[in-house]
């Protein structure tokens, strides 16, 4: 496999041809039929996600935060940035949240783009406009996501509980108790109306109209990212140091990987399901093969834990954000 990696410096490429000896000397397996490898840097301070539109002309970063005695504090660099993905080119820099930013979403059909944090954002991210502020009040606002209509959104809190508004009015159309802990992910289907909440020891689904609960999982560990795949057939969760599959049809659960030493972090899942993406709390960054979990690639470490990953929507691209401030992005030939 021929790997470049280009670092982009105050607006300058240099390209580094030290792949083969790097996989030589560390006994890195990378097996792709070709991957070009590019560090843009962003910010001084940790990204938290990152997420492509569903067209994939738009790549949309979150950030904000650094790490002190073990807590994370809001830094005076809050803004959310959009980039061009084929090209790497900066797009634009919005700016309205006073802490940081804990995830985003883009609406199925790409017109809004929601921003989670003290108060929830809705952005047009053809022009940077703001479009809705939404204040939950007295709520910790953990994760959020657009729902298949793109009418509504969804949110997880500290609580337990989860919200349905309206990104029109923002309006709060529904407040539930689904957790009796911290909503810790979600993520909602993107042609059919149900979403998936998790916590410490249970994953739920929810019916997206009414929200009654309409299935429920058992789970070891706390997850810290949770994915609905293929078609919205199946929730793909780390349990941490494995990754779980859930058929949503036939309720069968299936043991895709497991791990001996690290905990699996976030995961990221290729429109099709074919592979996935995962970070570990060595700071690895790996892509797998969903059937048979047959590694694929071993990608480069920049020393630091990477908090979001993201494929394109046609599969040829992995995005990653981080503590170390920095997007990377590998054109992937799968």
């Amino acid at each position: 496999m021929k790997t470049r990696e280009i670092i982009r410096t105050a607006g300058t490429n240099v390209t580094l041809g030290m792949a083969a000896i790097l996989m030589a000397v560390f006994g890195v397996m990378l097996l792709f039929s070709g991957e070009h490898f590019e560090t843009i840097s962003v910010s001084q301070y940790s990204l938290t996600d990152v997420e492509y539109s569903p067209d994939g002309k738009i790549l949309a970063i979150t950030g904000g935060a650094y790490s002190w005695k073990g807590r994370w504090i809001s830094s005076s660099d809050l803004a959310i940035r959009l980039y061009d993905p084929t090209t790497g080119e900066f797009l634009r820099k919005m700016d309205g949240h006073t802490r940081f930013v804990r995830n985003c979403s883009f609406s199925p059909d790409g017109s809004r783009l929601l921003t989670v944090s003290r108060e929830l954002l809705l952005w047009d991210p053809q022009t940077g406009e703001l479009l809705l502020t939404i204040d939950p009040g007295e709520r910790t606002i953990l994760r959020g996501a657009f729902l298949a209509d793109n009418r509504r959104i969804v949110t997880g809190a500290r609580d337990g509980k989860v919200q349905i508004w309206d990104v029109e009015t923002g309006e709060l159309l529904n407040e539930f108790q689904a957790h009796q802990r911290a909503v810790t992910s979600l993520d909602s289907a993107r042609s059919k109306d149900f979403f998936v909440t998790c916590t410490v020891g249970e994953i739920l689904v929810w019916d997206a109209n009414t929200c009654e609960k309409l299935d429920e999982f058992g789970i070891n560990y706390v997850p810290v990212s949770i994915r609905v795949a293929e078609n919205d057939r199946f929730v793909i969760v780390p349990n941490g140091p494995t990754i779980v599959s859930y058929n949503l049809e036939s309720r069968e659960e299936k043991l895709l990987f497991e791990r001996e030493k690290f905990w699996v972090g976030n995961i990221a899942v290729s429109t099709d399901g074919t592979y996935l993406a995962t970070t570990s709390t060595d700071g690895g960054l790996q892509i797998w093969e969903r059937d048979g979990m047959k590694r694929r690639a071993q990608l480069p470490k920049n020393g630091s834990d990477c908090f979001g990953i993201a494929f394109s929507p046609d599969g040829s691209q992995l995005a990653a954000v981080g503590m170390a401030g920095e997007l990377r992005l590998w054109d992937l030939k799968l």
